[in-house]
């Protein structure tokens, strides 16, 4: 298995509507905007929460805005709907530039991988982390289509650097 796929040409640098235009409708230039990430990943226990908050510490690093889903859409254990929460989930897609997925675990998780299909069909890019298992030996917890599909780094360090060629890509697209 091809863990980090450079032919996913159908997404990469590729921008959805209201992407990286020449102006907004606010009359800043879109390349003076701030990035943002749609950081999606398995959140049901407090450990998987913690670390969703590492990646959103390391887009804070690096001067990105995020959308993470227990923070702004919150939790149904916390008395929120599920229908709020799919709401605002859907919402949390508007703005972001890119998505980073947290693939650890003993599968993707049902909502990741929905999370995933929305950036897909938006055309953002995806820049996935599995850090609990080679992805390279994880093909079928993690499915033909996203590790042929989805970059996929095995570390904080190989995320950040892909994040940041991502980021160069943006700014000059």
């Amino acid at each position: 298995m091809k863990v980090i796929n450079e032919d996913f040409s159908q997404h990469k640098g590729e921008r959805s509507e209201g992407g990286m235009g020449n102006s907004s409708k606010f009359g800043k230039s879109e390349k003076s905007k701030k990035i943002k990430a749609y950081v999606a990943g398995p959140l049901c226990s407090e450990n998987e929460r913690k670390f969703m908050e590492k990646l959103d510490k390391l887009c804070k690093k690096l001067k990105l805005k995020t959308f993470l889903p227990h923070r702004d859409a919150g939790l149904w254990k916390e008395g929120i709907s599920v229908e709020e929460i799919a709401k605002k989930d859907l919402k949390g897609f508007k703005k972001c530039d890119f998505m980073i997925a947290n693939l650890n675990g003993f599968s993707v998780g049902a909502g990741t991988a929905f999370e995933m299909g929305i950036a897909y069909e938006k055309k953002l890019p995806i820049i996935a982390i599995k850090t609990d298992r080679p992805a390279s030996q994880s093909t079928e917890e993690i499915s033909a289509i996203i590790a042929g599909l989805v970059k996929i780094t095995n570390s904080f360090e190989e995320l950040e650097k892909e994040i940041k060629n991502l980021i160069k890509n943006i700014k000059t697209n």
